[in-house]
Formats: C-alpha cells, structure tokens, sequence
C-alpha cells in the first residue's frame, strides 16, 4: 500500500487584512517509487457530531472561507522515494476581510495511483490535509468554559485502571480555541 506523511499537520496563523503570511509543510514519499502528489487549498467546518472533528468542503466555500487566500507555488510536486521537501505557501488576505477566523487546508493527494477499486464502483484514494487556521485580529477575545466533564461510561465507581474521560467546552470568544490543561 502506498504511503506518504505531512507535517506539520496543523498551522495556525495571525493575518491582518491587506497582509500575508509565509508558513512550509513537509511533504514525505514513503511510495516504493516515484510519486507526483497534487496540492490545492479547501475549507474546512465543523462535522455534524460532536467529536470535534472536521470535514473538508471540496468546492463549496463557508462562511469562514479560507481557501481562495492560500496560495502555493505549484499544484503538483514530484518526490522520489524517501525525499522529504519542503513546501511553501502564503495566506494573503484583502483588505475587505472581516472574518475574526478563517478556515481552511491545504489538500495533498497521491497522484495516479487508485489503491482499491470497490465492487460498487466506488474508488479509494490516498489524501490527507493539513489545517490552517488563521485569525484575523492581533488581540481576540479567546475564552471558553468546560459545559461537562464524566468518564465515557458514566461509572462513577472505578474498578479498573483504565479511565476514559469526555468533556464538552463551549467557545465564547470570536475565534478558534483548543482547550488544553492538565
């Protein structure tokens, strides 16, 4: 099966409005074999359950739009083998952006190569993206707070030594936020 890896797999960006800004991917053949990979830029929102995922738009565009600003010099690379190249692209924004927050990804897909062909007609691709969020304002408003916190289960009487938590955070800011702590 072929193989490739992305890195960083998430860049977050502050851009004002009429502004760019320069950030590079690392892009890894790990093929068996030569391997053309094209790139493009979609927008990203929210999936429809709760698990904090997201899905990518292919053409259709969100209300926090992102893709027509991130631009990459080619829309295909060439990798031999094991080669790992750097990738540069820019987020350039007009002077008309008014979003706090845009949202989007950069498209990376295994050029050539259909790795299975279902009975149904359905074709399995080789793609991955990485996410780049991008805030618009130099100071936004990030706060939040945890709306629930409780083992995946419900148990409150522990008699294992594995312990699965989930928890639930409401954004109150204008602009992404990724609760962390300890």
């Amino acid at each position: 099966m072929s193989n490739f890896q992305v890195s960083p797999t998430r860049v977050e960006l502050f851009v004002a409005p009429s502004s760019e800004k320069q950030f590079s991917i690392a892009l890894t053949n790990h093929t068996g074999h030569e391997a053309t990979f094209l790139l493009g830029a979609e927008d990203l929102a929210p999936a429809s359950d709760s698990a904090g995922d997201f899905v990518l738009l292919g053409k259709s565009a969100s209300a926090y739009s992102l893709k027509d600003y991130v631009l990459g010099s080619a829309n295909s690379v060439t990798l031999v083998d094991g080669e790992t190249r750097a990738l540069p692209f820019v987020v350039r924004l007009p002077a008309g952006a008014k979003e706090q927050g845009l949202y989007g990804a950069v498209t990376v897909e295994l050029s050539g190569v259909v790795e299975e062909q279902l009975t149904a007609g359905a074709k399995v691709r080789s793609r991955l993206a990485v996410g780049v969020l991008t805030r618009t304002v130099e100071h936004p408003d990030v706060s939040g707070h945890l709306v629930d916190f409780d083992t995946t289960d419900g148990a409150h009487l522990l008699f294992s030594n594995r312990l699965d938590f989930k928890f639930a955070y409401q954004n109150d800011g204008n602009v992404h936020v990724e609760p962390s702590g300890v």
